[in-house]
């Protein structure tokens, strides 16, 4: 697989990524673990959303290979975080 050259400006992604999750996407995902990841294809709007990054990566590339993607937790605005120790455990307990 190749990498996919970007379409569109960083902030016009974000801007267009927040859009969409905001009036399609985050009702949807009520009740769902907040550290979720939601990948979106900013040009239909479809997505995928699963705790792992790379399942949903593959999920959403299998359906939409050349879809210009852009990705967040469900309920956090950022992808990734530098978690304390402390945190990270508690997560890991959570989710079993």
């Amino acid at each position: 697989m190749g990498v996919n050259k970007r379409r569109y400006p960083k902030e016009a992604m974000a801007r267009r990524g927040e859009e969409i999750l905001e009036k399609s996407i985050k009702r949807k995902l009520k009740g769902r673990d907040p550290w979720d990841v939601v990948l979106i294809d900013l040009e239909t709007g479809e997505y995928e959303v699963d705790a792992d990054h790379m399942t949903v990566n593959r999920r959403l590339r299998d359906r939409i290979p050349d879809a210009p993607i852009w990705a967040r937790r469900v309920g956090v605005r950022h992808l990734h975080h530098l978690l304390s120790p402390k945190f990270r455990d508690k997560r890991q307990q959570r989710r079993g």
